[in-house]
């Protein structure tokens, strides 16, 4: 069960990645279309 919550979290840190990349980058032209797309 342990494991299962391990994977998990490491699942959610990987897909929370980009997101929290795009915010802290500068509003450009390609972050913007990227945000939009996801």
């Amino acid at each position: 069960m342990f494991r299962i919550m391990w994977q998990f979290g490491i699942v959610v840190m990987i897909a929370l990645l980009p997101v929290v990349m795009l915010d802290s980058l500068p509003p450009t032209p390609e972050g913007i279309m990227t945000r939009s797309n996801i």
